[in-house]
């Protein structure tokens, strides 16, 4: 199914097993101005496969992988921007990000330093064969992997120079031929909390 119209605030999409969306609006999960509403759940992708295509996209809300589920973006030159605290949650099972990730953040007001958060619940594993780069803004900002579970990295990624990594307590990040972000600007580049592998 082809999807070229935006979500509303108080609209979510489930996809489930063997079904397959393509989002081609741009902004598909709207611009948002009000920081509660970027914690709401626009997207849940059980078991199915969504792709976004390479209309710009900023997403800024919560979408929500289990079982099987893929979210898939732009190979190469993507436009499609995890930023202002969007949160990428894998709640049971396995799940993958595949494609080019931009993890960016805004420039202005109470919104700067806000970057993405990848939360992987107690048991479940994201993997995450994209590359991950540094999206528009040059704003120190973090990426935060929390949660609980396992994400296994194994793309060549490319998000080092104002982006800061912070594993929290309980969650295992899985390093396999891939890196996490050096921070060659950044002062303190990681934070491995307590209970972090």
């Amino acid at each position: 199914l082809n999807w070229n119209s935006t979500v509303e605030d108080s609209g979510q999409i489930e996809v489930r097993q063997g079904a397959c969306l393509v989002l081609e609006a741009q902004n598909v999960f709207g611009w948002g101005a009000v920081d509660e509403l970027h914690q709401r759940k626009v997207l849940v992708v059980d078991g199915g496969e969504v792709e976004i295509s390479t209309a710009e996209n900023y997403i800024r809300r919560t979408i929500e992988l289990k079982n099987g589920a893929t979210l898939a973006c732009p190979a190469t030159n993507s436009t499609v921007y995890f930023s202002r605290g969007a949160t990428i949650e894998v709640t049971e099972g396995e799940a993958t990000l595949s494609g080019m990730l931009n993890i960016s953040c805004d420039t202005a007001g109470d919104r700067v330093g806000k970057g993405a958060t990848i939360r992987i619940n107690a048991d479940a594993t994201l993997n995450i064969p994209s590359t991950i780069v540094h999206g528009k803004h040059e704003n120190i900002f973090p990426l935060t992997f929390t949660g609980g579970g396992t994400a296994i990295l194994t793309g060549a990624n490319t998000y080092h120079n104002y982006t800061k990594t912070i594993v929290d307590e309980g969650t295992t990040l899985v390093m396999n031929g891939s890196h996490i972000a050096p921070g060659e600007n950044t002062i303190e580049p990681y934070t491995i909390k307590a209970g972090a592998t």
